[in-house]
């Protein structure tokens, strides 16, 4: 089974638990951003959720995951496998939010519009 493959299929995983847990979950195939998942519950924050079946994640992709969901009001979630088991974990970091306000206060002084 080729990597992609194994990407794939514990991505489907993780979609099928948090179904499991009433969330209403779509996959972001192909995007090469820094979620794979996106989930949304009736009373709770979006999810973003970024999915390793084989490595951890890299320190910028956890940053770039938790700046991005700070940014649309979101909690994002690191998805990885420790054996067999699935496991989840936050993706705040203090330097995730520096770079986010770090990027608005750019934004700000050149005077740019995000949207």
């Amino acid at each position: 089974m080729t990597a992609y493959r194994r990407g794939v299929y514990f991505e489907r995983r993780v979609r099928l638990d948090m179904e499991g847990r009433g969330w209403w979950v779509i996959r972001a195939a192909g995007s090469h951003g820094p979620a794979d998942l996106v989930a949304l519950k009736v009373g709770e924050p979006p999810l973003l959720i970024q999915v390793k079946a084989d490595a951890l994640p890299h320190k910028k992709e956890g940053i770039a995951l938790a700046a991005l969901a700070a940014s649309v009001g979101a909690e994002g979630l690191l998805a990885k496998r420790e054996g067999r088991k699935l496991v989840y974990r936050t993706a705040d970091s203090g330097e995730a939010k520096a770079m986010l306000e770090e990027a608005l206060k750019r934004t700000a002084d050149s005077g740019k519009v995000l949207g």
